[in-house]
């Protein structure tokens, strides 16, 4: 008899969601490329889908399930029923069996006692007698004798009387024996009609069994191809970001590189520059002079204070080797300061406070550009920005800090 148990409906709806919640790891044993690129995966729709595939597979071979018990139920009471019919119709055979004696024994009595009674009438009954002509074999011969040896004392009457008795008594074993017959061919109606019912129960076990082994068997099928499919998209998608990795750290460790490249000849011109100044007696170090007397190095493309180049070259590399990329302006001048200023505040170059401008400006003579402190980095326009979080998390480690209300601005006192 076959059953279907949830067992078998975890099975198959973890067979098809095994691939697609398991992605192969090839390609990730080295360290993590800073800002990989964006790689495309398996939707999440599709694990959803095969999900609700299965799970529809299992809802299908549950009511298969289902019926084939129920049937089963339906097969165990009808043989039930067939057993309870074959006993009673074994009693009903033996209560027919011992009406029909009675019926035989009555028809006998009367049989007899009406010949006692033509013979009393003709004159010919002889009370002694023993020896009885019985026409019919079948008939009791003791029974006839022990008749005509209770007639020897009994009365013309009595003898009718015992006669109706007998017609009576026949009578009413013929009305028992005509009710067992009925109730027997009822009986044996009934359990004609149950066996042909049991055959077509049993035929439609069958090929519900035969239906319910070949959705198993689909069901199972399905699960493999669905599960094999997932399988080769999770590879691909594996594939695909194994490449993008491999991409992203040769891209980062190229961009690492250069600028360090660049900081070495930065680093070299300015040494020679120094030591030309040294030669020539001059009091100029650093690339350039600002007004006032600044000493201005550019580092990866950021003119700053001479100061803080090396702390800001360190942090531009740092970045870099985590796949962030620095990039802004340093030192302005006070002029640059007040043209911001005029564009920022309606024209107000000194009269506004920095927080009334669109965006914040500070006065001139009051800003760390104008002595190379401070630097506004690109796309760190707001705090959700890659570079605003890294700098947040880095930039304390080499001397900077953020002016809150300005997430581009920072410098080596957050002002």
């Amino acid at each position: 008899m076959h059953r279907f148990s949830g067992a078998l409906g975890t099975l198959l709806i973890a067979t098809v969601l095994a691939a697609t919640t398991a992605a192969p790891t090839a390609g990730q044993t080295g360290p993590a490329a800073p800002d990989p690129a964006p790689t495309t995966s398996t939707p999440t729709g599709a694990g959803a889908e095969e999900r609700a595939a299965a799970e529809g597979y299992v809802a299908q071979l549950e009511a298969l399930n289902r019926d084939l018990e129920a049937l089963d139920a339906d097969i165990e009471a009808a043989r039930d029923r067939q057993a309870e019919l074959a006993d009673e119709a074994d009693r009903l055979d033996e209560e027919a069996a011992d009406t029909r004696a009675a019926v035989a024994d009555a028809r006998t009595r009367i049989t007899t006692l009406e010949t006692i009674l033509r013979e009393r009438i003709a004159g010919t009954y002889m009370a002694d007698r023993t020896a009885v002509d019985i026409p019919n074999p079948q008939v009791d011969a003791s029974l006839i004798r022990r008749i005509y040896a209770e007639a020897r004392s009994v009365t013309d009457d009595r003898l009718l009387d015992q006669l109706d008795d007998q017609r009576a008594r026949l009578e009413h074993e013929h009305e028992d024996l005509a009710a067992l017959e009925a109730a027997n061919d009822a009986q044996a109606e009934e359990l004609d009609d149950l066996l042909a019912g049991l055959r077509d129960q049993q035929a439609e076990r069958t090929e519900t069994a035969i239906e319910l082994q070949r959705a198993i068997q689909e069901a199972q099928r399905q699960a493999w191809m669905e599960a094999a499919a997932a399988k080769a998209r999770a590879e691909e998608a594996a594939e695909r970001a194994r490449l993008a990795q491999i991409a992203a750290q040769e891209a980062a460790a190229q961009r690492a590189a250069d600028l360090r490249a660049f900081l070495d000849a930065a680093r070299e011109a300015e040494e020679e520059a120094q030591e030309a100044a040294r030669e020539a007696g001059s009091l100029e170090v650093g690339t350039s002079l600002a007004p006032g007397g600044i000493d201005l190095c550019t580092v990866a493309g950021i003119t700053v204070n001479c100061l803080i180049a090396d702390q800001l070259g360190e942090m531009v590399l740092h970045a870099a080797t985590d796949g962030v990329v620095l990039t802004g302006f340093g030192y302005r001048s006070t002029a640059e300061q007040m043209a911001l200023r005029a564009a920022h505040c309606d024209g107000d170059v000194f009269g506004r406070p920095a927080s009334a401008c669109s965006p914040p400006t500070a006065r001139p003579g009051s800003s760390l550009h104008e002595v190379g402190l401070a630097i506004d980095f690109d796309r760190c326009s707001t705090r959700a920005t890659a570079c605003f979080r890294w700098l947040d998390e880095h930039a304390a480690e080499h001397g900077f800090k953020n002016l809150p209300s300005e997430p581009w601005h920072w410098s080596t006192s957050g002002g």
